[in-house]
């Protein structure tokens, strides 16, 4: 546990760590309470529907194509970033 602890400080910062504790917490919260924990199994196959599955592709290809392409070939990204994919 001593090992896990230090790699979660060394590989997030405050702000990633303090994101993940309050989705978990929001999430133990979804599955306790009992009319949410029914929707759930909707909530997510609404959400794998064909049409919003092609929206957040189309978004992807857009962040990647018009923020990320620019910035890439104007010299103001680090490659080093795309190491770690």
């Amino acid at each position: 546990m001593d090992t896990f602890l230090r790699v979660v400080e060394e590989q997030l910062n405050n702000r990633e760590i303090v994101i993940i504790f309050w989705v978990l917490v929001a999430l133990v919260w979804l599955l306790y309470y009992k009319p949410t924990r029914k929707t759930i199994p909707r909530l997510i196959k609404a959400l794998m529907h064909k049409k919003i599955l092609t929206m957040l592709l189309f978004l992807t290809l857009y962040v990647a194509i018009l923020i990320i392409g620019p910035l890439a070939v104007a010299g103001l990204l680090d490659r080093a970033i795309f190491d770690y994919l």
